[in-house]
């Protein structure tokens, strides 16, 4: 398992508090990783008071549900969307529960987006929530936590103590202490050169028959305050596209400092947190941007950094699954688009606008071949328009003049 130990507040120990008298260094510090107090990310339009989340349940042989937990407040919400990357590329599902089998136990980002009605703006909203899921092979993996602290310091020889837990045997205590060096046991000691930031981390594995496998991560400074943004941040995002959807997931380096990031996607659509997922709605060229905020106990001063790229999402017009596909007109339109195929006296049809917020529409007149929809009150712009029936599903790309 990959799950970290919960974050808990900043943890500093200093030489002259755990060893008085002893002649230690001028100072010890240990920093637990503070980028899951940011939360998974957040993509909000809709008004403040409605609340999104999602609740995880691990299986065994690495499956999880997913449930969603929604206060509408001031919306009144319509469906939900399910994003996940899996297998190399981003699909998606409708519908309120979400069940996934992973092949492996590797992290992997999910997102549930609510579509909803503002009632205090008097528009369509949405709201979008992500989280990273370390799947198990079985649930007594849940019960693994690493964790450690320091135990000794004399000069530049560190003794660390390991405090895992586990509801049966642990096997194994790895560590690795960010300078190259690396060892097994329970109370290691190394020295270090020079006042880092050191990235200690112990990895503790079980017994058979499931081998579970956890890690935690906590950053080791030797030094004096005051410290240059460049020692203790580096920022860094990981990339991830497939069709016209793209979704980002932060790997910056803190240090074990306090920190936000916030991103913009370049076509109005912002959102904030350590992922989130984005549909383009039209083809272009757009940039999409990243800015960390860090601060902390060792930093003279907040540390700020932008980085950006340019995404080129693939165009999409039609998606179809099926045999025969559905087709709208005219395009661009104005006032009225007429949907003709097979079937849509049975179709669930849905319109979303630029930022991918589900906008309401009236049906003029239906038929099994033939629907109507009157557009006339939208405003000019990018739309998508979802076709799903028993026989096949339709995403067409229009535009309002």
């Amino acid at each position: 398992m990959s799950a970290r130990h919960p974050i808990s507040l900043l943890l500093r120990i200093t030489a002259f508090a755990l060893l008085a008298g002893r002649g230690a260094s001028a100072g010890a510090q240990l920093f637990r990783d503070q980028s899951n107090e940011r939360g998974g990310g957040l993509m909000q339009t809709c008004d403040s008071s409605m609340h999104v989340g999602f609740q995880t349940t691990l299986l065994n042989d690495y499956a999880c549900v997913f449930d969603p937990v929604v206060v509408p407040g001031q919306t009144v919400p319509s469906d939900m969307v399910w994003s996940y990357y899996y297998s190399s590329s981003f699909q998606q599902a409708y519908g309120n529960q979400l069940q996934l089998t992973a092949p492996w136990a590797d992290p992997y980002p999910v997102c549930l987006t609510v579509n909803a009605y503002d009632l205090q703006a008097q528009q369509p909203c949405s709201t979008t929530v992500c989280d990273m899921i370390a799947p198990v092979s079985n649930v007594i993996c849940t019960t693994l936590v690493a964790d450690f602290e320091i135990a000794a310091i004399d000069g530049q020889t560190i003794t660390f103590q390991d405090l895992s837990s586990f509801d049966g045997i642990i096997q194994q205590a790895l560590w690795s202490f960010g300078d190259g060096a690396s060892t097994a046991g329970v109370a290691p000691t190394n020295t270090f050169a020079g006042s880092g930031p050191f990235e200690v981390c112990l990895t503790v594995i079980s017994g058979p028959p499931y081998y579970c496998t956890t890690t935690l991560c906590q950053w080791l400074y030797l030094g004096p305050g005051n410290v240059e943004c460049a020692e203790l941040v580096e920022q860094g995002y990981l990339y991830l596209e497939s069709g016209n959807l793209v979704g980002v997931i932060d790997t910056s380096r803190t240090s074990g400092m306090y920190s936000s990031i916030d991103w913009d996607f370049g076509d109005g659509a912002t959102a904030f947190g350590n992922m989130a997922v984005h549909q383009y709605t039209w083809p272009g060229e757009f940039q999409l941007c990243g800015t960390l905020r860090a601060w902390g106990p060792l930093l003279a001063d907040t540390c700020v950094s932008t980085v950006c790229r340019t995404v080129v999402p693939q165009a999409v017009s039609v998606h179809e699954y099926g045999a025969v596909s559905y087709a709208a007109g005219p395009n661009p339109f104005t006032d009225e688009v007429t949907i003709t195929g097979v079937g849509l006296d049975h179709a669930a049809i849905t319109l979303h606008d630029a930022l991918g917020r589900r906008v309401g529409v009236r049906y003029s007149a239906a038929a099994y071949d033939r629907v109507i929809v009157d557009v006339s009150q939208l405003a000019a712009g990018h739309y998508t328009m979802r076709i799903e029936s028993p026989l096949r599903t339709t995403v067409l790309r229009l535009i309002k003049q």
